[in-house]
């Protein structure tokens, strides 16, 4: 593993059957970025397709990075480890990212940039755009079980008629264009935080196996400090909303909202209620001076 003394940044992803050409524009960023101290590939399937394994971490390894075979343990789990098998590195920011991100030359340097500007932030979130461009609406309130469950299970007419307005407000509509203080729910796709963040809550909780585990982070971060919405810079992300679309992923996400809820409660949840009118408020309040 190559580390470079003026990187910033340490980065893990995880990966799941992931051929190795599959990965390759993402790593390939990696490998280039001078913000990038150390990186880490932990691939969950390797010991279920070890042909694509052999060949990803003969990549990785190749490229400068660092190959961890794990069996699926699950998505915070895998990155909570390699997370610690970067900690001997000298940086003091870390990246969680999926493996169908892209991003432009000096992304992480500009956001590295914003932490550095801003000292009381321990997270900042870039604006997130489909690869045809068009806006992800990831900011969310924290969520209620109407707004997990409702939205895989209520017909679509009825999310876009009857509860547009309930719709609308969870996903923060009106407010991408703004910085955005302490939205209640950051995506995981691309987590950007300080190192000393992520250890002072402890990692990811591996309660969830998959699923609001982001949630969870967003939630439990905020007790420690401040997060940024900086849509100044933006990543690409080839969201694919698997839970939708399988059945075994529906189950796994069904199984983190019970435990989520059981956390932090079902139907009363004063935190919730909080912080999702702050951010609510804001979000008026922009709409109100556009």
């Amino acid at each position: 593993m190559n580390t470079r003394n003026s990187g910033r940044v340490t980065v893990s992803l995880v990966a799941y059957e992931h051929p190795a050409e599959e990965l390759r524009p993402l790593l390939e960023l990696l490998e280039r970025d001078p913000q990038v101290a150390a990186w880490i590939v932990v691939d969950n399937s390797a010991f279920e397709s070890p042909e694509i394994a052999k060949e990803l971490e003969e990549y990785v390894v190749a490229h400068g990075g660092r190959y961890l075979a794990s069996s699926n343990v699950g998505f915070g789990s895998s990155h909570n480890r390699g997370f610690k098998a970067l900690a001997g590195t000298p940086a003091d920011v870390h990246l969680f990212v999926n493996p169908d991100i892209f991003y432009e030359a000096g992304t992480l340097e500009q956001l590295v940039r914003v932490l550095d500007e801003n000292p009381d932030v321990g997270r900042v979130m870039p604006k997130i755009l489909y690869p045809g461009g068009r806006l992800q609406t990831l900011n969310k309130l924290l969520p209620t079980p109407f707004n997990l469950f409702g939205r895989r299970f209520l017909p679509g007419f009825l999310l876009n008629t009857v509860f547009r307005k309930a719709e609308t407000n969870y996903e923060m509509e009106g407010a991408y264009d703004h910085v955005f203080r302490n939205v209640p729910f950051l995506s995981g796709c691309f987590v950007f935080l300080r190192r000393s963040l992520f250890e002072a809550v402890g990692g990811f909780d591996e309660r969830y196996f998959m699923y609001l585990e982001d949630a969870e982070l967003t939630r439990v971060s905020g007790h420690v400090a401040d997060s940024l919405y900086w849509p100044d810079v933006t990543i690409i992300h080839g969201y694919e909303r698997g839970a939708h679309k399988n059945l075994r992923l529906t189950w796994i996400a069904l199984r983190s909202s019970v435990a989520y809820f059981n956390k932090w409660g079902w139907f009363f949840d004063r935190e919730r209620r909080r912080l999702n009118q702050a951010a609510l408020r804001e979000r008026d309040r922009i709409l109100r001076e556009k």
